[in-house]
């Protein structure tokens, strides 16, 4: 047989050999022992740990012919099978490249067949978080209802992964990383029995490289083995692992206690002239300064600094030149670096505008966020500026609001195509709303809706920056007139959901603090759909210099409140003759303007029944006809 390595042939091949694990290996042996074994685990930790290891272990301890034991005596035919790999009754699964329902169908045809050997029939798939969602459905009544004769053991790295179902049905183990100390006895006891002559500081530094992973930290060990032959010492495993020299460590931490920017831009130029991986450079620093910071807040830091004697006392002699708060700045500093330069295109750069931020003085470093934030204030205010002086100094307002005659415009589609929109007002004309207590409305001044009108891009612009489905949705209006301390806000006819969605007590309330922030008044919006309400016409104000054309005085006209409730035609219907009744408005032929209330736009009441829709319409054609014989009568 060739070459096997050292992770390899070092497996644990029994219980008592597991390494950190103890919490497991309690209960799995006491299972056994006491004949309670689950028909499904799932073991889940990070690489290395031991789940594959500990589940053959388990497969051997219920195969041996001296078992169900805890303690396998691998040397029968079914143990040293499974520890070749060549077990009938030991099926391994990578769920990885085998993840598809075929797979677990086929599974599922199998495992109804006993197991070759007479003992259990073990099923373990490894990675099985890659499963699709369909062969974990297949999986699941296997899992529920097994045979007898068979057990699963499902091991992943990510179990957040796996379904709820499949980790109902299991029995689950969660594996940690191992200490220090316990990969470092593991791997003295290799490098022992290897003959391998290692320093303690060597195993030290492949024990924490291995991030608590005991087959990363055997493999580094073999790696090492097949670099320097059968010794091996600190320099040796610093030059293969890519690390930085401890003494430029050193160095770069004093010219940063100097703060002397010059001094550092010149050493990085000297790490890259070296060829040193800048990343790996900036980890080291990282921890450099983490060791700094164990020894300056601890009286004991052996316990959580890896070091020999010397480079102790010298940690202890520079950390002296620090205070906490500025070890804690620099590794602030350096968290961020690391982050950074996981994506940067130039590692240099971003570790050169590191290093000059730390060794910036501290109150130059603080002053700068703090004067930018002055001057964005500054602008802030220089932008809200002109709007609230004008404001302030009554130079806007909006003239009062102009009562609608039959000379004015007429009515657009939108309000003859909505006779609901009349009965809500004929029915405000009887009975007045009791409206909620408002704020006190602000007096309107001659020009505020064009101060209104001036400031509205800016108030788009602040919205669109902070919340863009409103600023979608405030594209459709535009501010028409200012009504005491409310903005009235126009939608076009086919914008009616947009302004439903601003009258959402979320966006209008997020409306109106941008509208106080940036003219200093408490203003309110309002908001009608073109059509329903009559804008207020602000290019043909009236003013006392302007002439005024004088109306001959008309007779009054009739209540329209009283037509609208009438529900008998009148006599004066009949006695009109054919020529007499107008015919029904259309587009160009608008109804008579006094039909339209002047009352402020609002959501139209739907009719209680359908009679009183055919009423309402037979009152609008009788107050018709009578309008049109009494001008023809003064005529």
């Amino acid at each position: 047989m060739g070459y096997v390595t050292l992770y390899r042939k070092w497996r644990p091949q029994t219980f008592e050999d597991v390494v950190g694990q103890e919490h497991i290996v309690r209960t799995l042996t006491n299972a056994l022992r006491d004949n309670r074994v689950a028909h499904a685990y799932l073991f889940s930790g990070p690489r290395g740990t031991g789940k594959t290891s500990i589940a053959k272990i388990l497969a051997k301890s219920l195969n041996c012919v001296e078992g169900p034991t805890a303690a396998p005596c691998n040397t029968c035919a079914s143990c040293t099978e499974i520890t070749a790999g060549s077990g009938l009754d030991v099926i391994e699964i990578d769920a990885a490249s085998n993840r598809g329902i075929d797979e677990i169908r086929d599974i599922r045809e199998k495992v109804k067949f006993m197991p070759a050997g007479g003992g259990t029939k073990v099923y373990i798939i490894d990675e099985v978080h890659m499963l699709t969602s369909e062969a974990f459905n297949a999986l699941l009544k296997m899992l529920e209802e097994p045979p007898a004769h068979v057990i699963f053991i499902l091991a992943t790295t990510e179990p957040h992964k796996v379904l709820p179902t499949i980790l109902s049905r299991c029995q689950r183990f969660d594996y940690r990383r191992l200490k220090t100390d316990e990969l470092a006895g593991r791997l003295r006891a290799i490098a022992v029995a290897e003959g391998i002559d290692i320093d303690d500081a060597s195993i030290a530094i492949i024990a924490k490289q291995a991030k608590g992973g005991m087959r990363d930290a055997v493999s580094t060990l073999d790696q090492l083995s097949s670099y320097t032959g059968s010794v091996i010492r600190k320099d040796d495993v610093m030059a293969m692992l890519g690390m930085v020299d401890g003494n430029l460590l050193f160095r770069l931490a004093d010219i940063i206690k100097a703060k002397d920017a010059g001094a550092a831009l010149v050493f990085i130029n000297e790490i890259v002239e070296s060829g040193w991986d800048l990343r790996q450079f900036a980890k080291d620093l990282t921890e450099h300064f983490r060791n700094l910071f164990v020894i300056r807040n601890t009286d004991n830091p052996g316990d959580g600094v890896i070091a020999t004697a010397d480079e102790l006392a010298r940690l202890e002699q520079q950390a002296e030149g620090f205070a906490p708060t500025d070890l804690m700045a620099a590794i602030d500093a350096l968290t961020v670096l690391n982050n950074d330069l996981r994506f940067a295109p130039d590692a240099r750069l971003i570790l050169e505008l590191a290093l000059v931020k730390m060794t910036q003085p501290k109150d130059q470093v603080s002053r700068e966020p703090r004067a930018a934030s002055q001057e964005s204030e500054k602008a802030k205010t220089t932008d809200r500026e002109p709007v609230k002086r004008e404001v302030d100094s009554g130079e806007i307002a909006a003239p009062p609001k102009v009562p609608i005659s039959s000379t004015d415009s007429p009515r657009t589609n939108a309000e003859r195509s909505e006779p609901h929109d009349v009965i809500a007002r004929s029915e405000t004309t009887k009975q007045p709303p009791v409206s909620a207590p408002r704020q006190k409305p602000i007096a309107p001044t001659a020009n505020e809706i064009e101060t209104i009108k001036r400031a509205w891009p800016a108030v788009l612009d602040k919205i669109k920056k902070t919340k863009m489905s409103t600023f979608a949705n405030l594209l459709e209006c535009r501010p028409i007139a200012v009504e005491g301390n409310a903005v009235v806000l126009q939608f076009h006819d086919r914008a009616a959901g947009h302004m439903d969605r601003i009258c959402n007590d979320v966006n209008k309330s997020f409306v109106e603090n941008v509208l106080r922030e940036l003219t200093g008044k408490p203003y309110v919006i309002k908001c009608l759909v073109g059509g329903k309400e009559e804008p207020v016409a602000l290019d043909n104000e009236t003013t006392d210099d302007s002439p005024q054309t004088v109306k001959p005085e008309t007779k009054p006209k009739p209540d329209p409140g009283s037509a609208v409730i009438a529900r008998q035609r009148s006599s004066s219907v009949e006695a009109a003759s054919d020529e007499d009744i107008p015919p029904l408005p259309t587009e160009k032929d608008p109804a008579p303007a006094h039909i339209i209330a002047d009352e402020p736009a609002s959501k139209p009441k739907e009719p209680e029944a359908a009679e009183d829709m055919v009423a309402t319409i037979a009152g609008l054609f009788d107050a018709t006809v009578k309008e049109t014989k009494e001008r023809k009568n003064e005529g």
